[in-house]
């Protein structure tokens, strides 16, 4: 089943979204496009419905300057509360698709998520650990091999203490 909707960023800012949702899809993936190529994009459409045929929902979002049909980016900023939101509206699902596990015999806790590029803040991750999810992938700097170090001692204290 493919629904056509749409993810509101802000009062004036709304971006199209499609899910491809197998009925008895037991994960999902919120898949972004890249620079230039839109979600409806013919690689993008067949991959989401490649990871559909093997029973993965798959959400797809546009971002803001594709859909107002310009070709520079968004900023950084505008960016990364686009896939924010998309992580958002996929995450708000996971009580929906915990109750439908349960209804189809499906052990609930099976519902493996991993939310990508995670901030370590502790009241992130303390939501996160309430949805029942066990694993972020925390968020590294684009930046030579010096300036990640220290980022990744500063994330070392994160590592299994929860």
């Amino acid at each position: 089943m493919t629904e056509n909707g749409t993810l509101t960023l802000s009062g004036d800012v709304a971006v199209s979204t499609i899910l491809d949702r197998p009925p008895d899809a037991v994960a999902s993936l919120v898949l972004a496009h890249g620079a230039g190529a839109g979600m409806r994009h013919h690689f993008m459409e067949r991959l989401a419905g490649a990871v559909a045929e093997r029973g993965l929902a798959v959400f797809r979002y546009q971002f803001p300057y594709l859909e107002a049909g310009r070709r520079r980016v968004d900023s950084p900023a505008l960016a990364e509360q686009t896939v924010r939101a998309a992580v958002a509206a996929v995450r708000q699902a996971l009580p929906e698709l915990r109750r439908l596990l349960a209804e189809r015999g499906r052990d609930p806790a099976a519902l493996h998520v991993v939310p990508m590029g995670v901030l370590p803040e502790p009241a992130k991750l303390d939501y996160y650990a309430s949805l029942g999810v066990t694993e972020c992938v925390l968020r590294l700097p684009s930046a030579p091999r010096d300036a990640v170090m220290p980022v990744l001692d500063d994330y070392a204290h994160f590592v299994g203490a929860r």
